[in-house]
């Protein structure tokens, strides 16, 4: 799907841009503002609804709503008639630094706020499961791309700004899901994400991380620590486009060399009736095997099933490896 008009968006793609569009949108919904834009009141309201449906309802109308910005640098907090208090941090494709929603908590807490106070967690992009654990751990409540494409794909108003913001979202979800019609030597970063993404439901999986520059992506399917040897750690993962075993050598009394060459018989061992290829690269991190085959295609188009079933295979026989 194509912008066919200018998208202001497509321009302001930082977070205090975003920041800013969610202090206007909560704004929105205070009732003098209804008589302006219903359409957009009620897309505030269904915002709203949705972040607190217990206290935010019909019967609760907004009279008056205090924004700050960048308070003791919590990204926004929106106060509802002098009662509620909506504490916010924001992503676009970036994830919490560490302790980074925890120490918010307790800033607001360490106020003494005379306000019923919640905790939200925007990212209008992919959440990956160990984040959203992290989220809910923390007691805040997550708020994603499907959820946010979800609430402003009702608004059928003509602004301008919530129009370009809800393009930008669902333009984005476009080209994450597009994967699933297209042979996969033509996917893109986004959609090869998207494949990611759906695949992370259907394989157990440790993490994920990716470069904000460039293309670089890791998806660790499964990690063995003292692998042979004490600091020694193996992994299988999806990196860069490929399904490949690697060694993460941290012992410094181990030869690179020597290890490499005891893990390669290992896995020759266990994957012998898989194509791959042994790679000759030495370094702490390496990699040591690359499997020929990670997408399995019908027609040209991605056979989810067999892509799975292989993967999960490939998978089993990683784990049952002893060393």
């Amino acid at each position: 799907m194509t912008m066919t008009n200018p998208n202001y968006f497509y321009y302001a793609k930082n977070e205090l841009s975003q920041d800013a569009f969610f202090c206007w949108l909560i704004e929105w919904s205070v009732e003098k503002n209804k008589q302006y834009d219903e359409s957009l009141y009620n897309t505030a309201r269904s915002f709203l609804n949705f972040l607190l449906p217990h206290k935010i309802n019909h019967k609760f109308l907004i009279h008056k709503c205090q924004i700050k910005q960048q308070y003791k640098n919590i990204d926004f907090i929106a106060i509802l008639n002098d009662s509620l208090m909506l504490i916010f941090e924001d992503k676009i494709n970036s994830s919490m630094g560490y302790n980074q929603l925890d120490r918010y908590s307790n800033i607001i807490k360490r106020q003494n706020q005379p306000f019923e106070t919640y905790f939200f967690y925007i990212k209008t992009d992919i959440v990956w499961n160990h984040e959203a654990k992290k989220v809910i751990t923390d007691r805040y409540k997550l708020i994603d791309i499907h959820a946010t494409n979800k609430i402003l794909s009702k608004y059928q108003g003509d602004n301008q700004i919530i129009n370009d913001f809800k393009n930008s979202i669902s333009n984005k979800l476009v080209n994450y899901y597009s994967y699933k019609t297209k042979s996969y030597n033509r996917w893109s970063k986004s959609e090869w994400l998207g494949f990611i993404y759906d695949l992370s439901f259907n394989v157990d999986f440790s993490f994920f991380g990716k470069h904000y520059v460039g293309d670089n992506f890791w998806f660790v399917l499964s990690w063995k620590n003292n692998f042979l040897c004490k600091d020694c750690n193996i992994s299988l993962e999806i990196f860069s486009k490929k399904l490949v075993i690697k060694a993460h050598v941290n012992n410094k009394l181990v030869s690179k060399n020597d290890y490499r060459n005891n893990l390669i018989k290992k896995l020759e061992a266990a994957f012998k009736d898989y194509d791959y290829r042994t790679k000759k690269r030495i370094g702490q991190c390496m990699t040591i095997l690359e499997f020929k085959k990670l997408i399995i295609e019908n027609d040209s188009n991605l056979d989810s099933f067999s892509t799975i079933t292989h993967l999960n295979s490939v998978k089993n026989l990683f784990d049952n490896i002893s060393g």
